[in-house]
């Protein structure tokens, strides 16, 4: 067995897998989020609940384990790993100021220890939350993954600690860097699983729901649609945008970097004007009209978006029939299909390639009916793989260790498809005509 730890904003998840990846045994805890941090001890606290529950139900011996976050949060620990403070989520905007100086985005962990040092407090070390659990299950201390290590500062095309240093951050305060798949320690007695179980470097939930997918070789992307749209790809070169929207972490095998970029646009478009009761009925409705419905809306929940296009101030546009009218809810559908185009196009022409089927996951994979608009827009197969979720990206590392292969062999091992979406050749070529006049409208870079 392997165990997968996934350290959220709003709670804690445990998967444990089989070498196959099938899941025997999960558990879960939720919170409230009242403020931009959370104490430390709230985390251990619940993975202490959820740990003996869990290993009760395995059928057999666990070999590892692994752990994985929330990107852009930070915390102080001591030299022996124990939090001197609350950690701050990446919603904190503590510090942004600072962090504008040196080009620092104020989602950043890096802005918020610039904060920090003002603070007068200098014998500490900068921590992620995947890092801190992982030490508190008896992994050594001072180290984190380069993943985890991006947004405070480090570079790892050089492999160093290159913007935190230059922003004034002491070198004492940063940790040894390691891939994510690094064997860290061995799991403490006091846990109940013996001696010899490993525990294993972890990555950002980001990059955890990458791994679940499989999307890891050139070429192949993985889109997650919920409530916004997230992308994310593998090249060989690393690809960034001059505003900072396309950014790449360094692929957890090294050599590959992991481009991405998150639109605002997605699935919350659908819950401002519609309460989730009504959205199977709704489907419904969009599958029997004639489609493409011929709007070319770029829907937007809320003015701003970073990615395809750029704005604080974008706000989208709507489908121009009243929001009674099913081709509303339709064009809705369409709209975000629409823009999920544009993101790859976009991505295609920064280098970043696109072959063969695209993995979707999400909560959008859930409607028949959009799955179809999407693989019709986008002209490409759509793969939904059987779990995803970054409690198993975990797993997936925590395989990785033991078994001394490369991450993207482990996930190739335990990675199941659960179907295929073909696109409708009729469809697709219907919705070409539709798709100029959205870029007519919407095709500009601001």
């Amino acid at each position: 067995m392997f165990v997968g730890i996934d350290l959220g904003t709003s709670g804690l998840r445990l998967v444990a897998v089989d070498g196959s990846g099938l899941a025997v045994a999960t558990a879960s805890q939720t919170w409230p989020v009242a403020a931009s941090e959370q104490d430390p001890a709230q985390w251990l606290a619940s993975l202490e609940k959820l740990w003996k529950p869990l290993i009760r139900e395995l059928p057999g011996p666990v070999l590892a384990v692994s752990a994985t976050s929330t990107s852009g949060t930070v915390l102080p620990t001591d030299c022996k790993g124990r939090p001197i403070a609350s950690a701050w989520l990446y919603s904190d905007r503590r510090g942004s100021e600072l962090g504008a100086r040196f080009g620092i985005p104020a989602g950043w962990g890096l802005s918020r220890w610039l904060w920090w040092q003002l603070q007068g407090s200098t014998d500490c070390r900068l921590t992620h939350p995947s890092d801190y659990l992982l030490t508190a299950l008896g992994a050594k201390v001072g180290w984190t993954d380069h993943t985890c290590a991006l947004k405070s500062g480090y570079d790892p095309a050089a492999g160093k600690w290159s913007l935190a240093l230059a922003a004034g951050v002491p070198a004492a305060q940063l940790p040894a860097v390691v891939r994510p798949g690094t064997v860290v320690g061995t799991l403490a007695p006091e846990w109940g699983l013996g001696s010899g179980v490993k525990l294993v470097a972890g990555c950002t939930d980001g990059v955890a729901g990458q791994i679940a997918s499989g999307a890891l070789a050139v070429g192949q992307v993985c889109l997650s649609l919920g409530s916004t749209l997230i992308f994310k790809g593998v090249s060989e070169a690393k690809i960034a945008s001059a505003d900072g929207a396309v950014y790449s972490h360094l692929h957890p095998d090294g050599r590959l970097w992991l481009p991405g970029a998150a639109s605002a646009c997605g699935g919350a478009i659908l819950e401002k004007f519609y309460p989730r009761e009504q959205w199977e009925e709704l489907n419904g409705c969009a599958e029997a009209l004639n489609r493409p419905t011929g709007q070319t809306a770029y829907p937007l929940a809320t003015p701003g978006e970073r990615f395809p296009r750029s704005g604080a101030d974008f706000a989208g546009g709507l489908p121009d029939v009243p929001t009674e009218d099913p081709h509303f809810y339709a064009g809705l559908l369409e709209g975000v299909a629409f823009v999920e185009r544009l993101g790859l196009e976009r991505l295609m022409a920064l280098g970043m390639p696109v072959q063969g089927a695209l993995l979707c996951v999400g909560g959008g994979t859930h409607s028949e009916v959009w799955l179809r608009i999407r693989a019709a827009v986008l002209g490409r197969e759509l793969q939904l793989p059987a779990q995803v979720q970054p409690a198993l990206g975990a797993a997936i590392l925590a395989a990785a260790g033991v078994w001394g292969v490369g991450v993207a062999q482990a996930a190739a091992r335990m990675v199941r498809l659960d179907r295929q979406i073909l696109p409708d050749a009729a469809l697709a070529a219907a919705y070409e005509a539709v798709y100029r006049r959205f870029l007519e409208r919407w095709g500009g870079a601001g």
